[in-house]
């Protein structure tokens, strides 16, 4: 069996801390690619990065924006795709990767919606999410429920 790779996430700058995550036995951390109004400082930096891989660390990337299924519409997804797109390429994050070493982003659907809900406004978001990420380079993956999970695994 392979050993497991450790990482975790947070919605806080670790920037200055990469020895510290190195020295707990993490290979690397999650971290997000906007700020929110309860966390200000939620979206990755140049400076994080920096640290990160001076440290041998590994970094991947969370879109997470709405948590509700109001929020996710297919042309809410190109908008999102396009702004993580710029984010990662001012990162300096190269394409066609994988999602650990910061070139690409899992798009999070973090809550739990219907089989219909997911077929019908879920996934129109994501195939949109995906296309501009792809046209930019960059590899997505997904965040959310077993059930949006094998859905979108599925398309």
């Amino acid at each position: 069996m392979p050993e497991p790779i450790m990482f975790f996430d947070t919605p806080y700058s670790i920037a200055g801390q990469a020895h510290l995550v190195a020295a707990n036995g993490y290979q690397g951390v999650i971290r997000y690619m906007r700020d929110t109004g309860n966390f200000p400082n939620k979206a990755s930096t140049q400076e994080e990065v920096d640290d990160l891989h001076t440290m041998g660390l590994k970094i991947g990337h969370c879109w997470e924006m709405g948590d509700t299924l109001n929020y996710f519409a297919a042309n809410q997804g190109t908008a999102d795709g396009t702004i993580a797109a710029a984010h990662l390429a001012n990162l300096g994050a190269p394409s066609d990767q994988d999602l650990v070493n910061c070139t690409g982003a899992f798009a999070a659907y973090d809550f739990d919606p219907s089989e219909d809900d997911i077929r019908n406004v879920i996934v129109p978001y994501a195939t949109n999410f995906h296309a501009v990420m792809s046209a930019n380079g960059y590899l997505t993956g997904a965040y959310g429920s077993g059930l949006t999970l094998s859905i979108l695994r599925d398309i």
